[in-house]
């Protein structure tokens, strides 16, 4: 039940950021900034950093957080959220940016469950490694009961929603397939505007 708001790191939020068995429950983390000059490779989640299959952001906002890479040869990439192996569950995760890609949530592996990733953006284009997608999932990551839309390229003016490449498992979400590319395992997935539509996805408890 905290609030972090408007810090500026090279590696997420100091105070919301976990390498082993934490959890980041009930918390609004928003407006965290970084601008660095140069190359450099470690700049990522800027919101919430899990480091470990124990890690855990459940029932959380992410908002706002914003970095614009001036180097090249980013490696990581995460705006909202940079994710390996942890768990993002019930969180809703808008309007951040990242330079490389994931402008909303990078996924290296563990599970993504009933979350909103929407109206995120990617800055850069031409970056070794680029992931210009709003949620960018890889390492058999498992993307569950998202809503994963409304993300764009802002550099090539492109909507990129859901990248997931063949290693990964997408079910039961709602997303654009004509702004998404999905290689791997997916089930009963849909493809509807959420405003006027009445979207049913599964229940996950």
């Amino acid at each position: 039940n905290c609030l972090f708001e408007a810090g500026s790191f090279d590696r997420g939020y100091m105070c919301a950021q976990t390498f082993t068995s934490g959890q980041i429950l009930d918390c609004v983390i928003r407006n965290a900034r970084q601008s660095p000059s140069g190359n450099g490779t470690s700049y990522c989640g800027l919101g919430v950093t899990l480091g470990s299959a124990d890690g855990l952001v459940d029932r959380c906002i992410v908002s706002n957080c914003w970095f614009t890479a001036i180097g090249t040869t980013l490696t990581l990439a995460g705006g909202g959220i940079n994710s390996v192996s942890g768990t993002v569950r019930n969180s809703l995760v808008v309007k951040n940016q990242h330079g490389l890609g994931g402008g909303g949530i990078y996924a290296n592996g563990g599970l993504v469950e009933n979350c909103t990733v929407m109206g995120n953006r990617v800055t850069n284009s031409g970056k070794t490694g680029q992931k210009d997608y709003g949620l960018y999932a890889d390492n058999g990551a498992v993307i569950r009961n998202c809503i994963v839309r409304d993300n764009v390229n802002t550099a090539s003016s492109v909507a990129k929603d859901l990248f997931a490449d063949e290693s990964t498992t997408v079910e039961y979400c709602d997303f654009p397939t004509a702004t998404s590319s999905v290689a791997g395992t997916t089930d009963e997935n849909i493809d509807e505007d959420p405003a006027p539509a009445e979207i049913r996805v599964r229940f996950v408890g």
